[in-house]
């Protein structure tokens, strides 16, 4: 799926001449499997439980992220029932900000100028300022253990997990955690073998309704405004 979006990226650079207008959101993705126990990772058909572990956040907007993940997982080709689960999808995720002050100085400049025979200087004065640079860092993990093993001997066996986390400028969960489930889910199940960076256009109408339903989205959507992220 990561390389379709490359490809359309790279389509829409070359028509339009360039790249310079696109604003992306870059994330930071780390993916481990449990090889040992589960080699090929999961399959199309897979019945999952998904179960939150979340404290100090809105219990709807919790309920929110949960469907998201419920629809990203049947869209995939897996199936939701808790009554007959194979495996526990525990996720957790996180939305905090920092602030930044930032000291401006414009120093003081001369200007000379003359009117008749006289030559005057005019200095203006230093002038400086201060103002607060706040950044928002959200996360969101994905654990799956094996809901039978635990059924039989009380056993957390981890089998795979995947976390996405990224830094800017927007506080709104609602929107930024589409960008963080997307490429958790293109790597669902997979070893990414470290940590790694991805990109994605902040407009994709994809990506900003990942997750909103069980079907898939059309390819032809409304374009909107621009998006700070």
């Amino acid at each position: 799926m990561s390389s379709c979006f490359r490809i359309l990226l790279g389509l829409s650079c070359a028509f339009l001449g360039g790249c310079s207008q696109v604003q992306l959101i870059n994330i930071s993705i780390d993916a481990i499997l449990n090889k040992q126990d589960l080699p090929e990772g999961f399959s199309e058909g897979d019945i999952f439980a998904v179960v939150p572990d979340v404290k100090d956040q809105p219990e709807l907007l919790t309920k929110e992220v949960q469907r998201k993940i419920e629809n990203a997982l049947v869209i995939n080709g897996y199936k939701v029932d808790s009554a007959e689960a194979e495996y526990f999808l525990i996720f957790r995720y996180a939305n905090s900000s920092t602030s930044k002050t930032v000291d401006v100085t414009v120093p003081s400049q001369s200007s000379i100028y003359a009117i008749g025979n006289s030559t005057n200087v005019y200095q203006t004065p230093t002038y400086s300022s201060s103002y607060d640079v706040v950044t928002w860092h959200r996360g969101i993990g994905l654990f799956v253990y094996d809901a039978k093993v635990y059924a039989r001997e009380k056993e957390e066996r981890i089998l795979w997990q995947g976390t996405a986390v990224s830094s800017g400028s927007s506080g709104d969960f609602r929107y930024t955690s589409n960008f963080l489930l997307f490429p958790l889910f293109e790597y669902f199940g997979k070893n990414t073998d470290r940590s790694i960076n991805v990109s994605y256009p902040v407009n994709s109408y994809q990506i900003e309704n990942f997750g909103a339903s069980a079907h898939k989205l059309e390819v032809n959507a409304p374009k909107r405004g621009p998006v700070y992220l």
